[in-house]
């Protein structure tokens, strides 16, 4: 009797749903990041994992994970002192310590 009930159900159903009756799923990305941008709110594991410089507010993320290696600088926290020297030369970082988030590294 369940299984007649239960089949019935499923051909009333098929019979309510149009034959061209589409399902559309959409992910979409926000911020500066869509654009190949930096972007500060992002949560520091973030940063971490790709191997970017935080903003300040993530010392203590950085420093839990890297320990005394961690370098700040101003308004950025790096690895280490090779990863800022590393930074320090690249054009995006510059924008980013200008506040200009509009473009984003290359290589990610």
């Amino acid at each position: 009797m369940k299984k007649l009930a239960l089949a019935a159900f499923a051909l009333a159903m098929a019979g309510a749903i149009p034959a061209g009756a589409e399902v559309g799923v959409s992910v979409g990305m926000t911020g500066a990041f869509q654009s190949g941008g930096y972007d500060a709110s992002r949560p520091c594991v973030f940063y971490r994992m790709n191997d970017l410089p935080a903003p300040k507010r993530c010392h203590r993320h950085f420093f839990d994970y890297y320990g005394h290696a961690v370098h700040a600088d101003g308004d950025f926290v790096f690895r280490s002192e090779a990863s800022y020297q590393y930074w320090q030369g690249d054009a995006s970082y510059k924008r980013w310590r200008a506040h200009d988030y509009s473009a984003g590294h290359q290589n990610w």
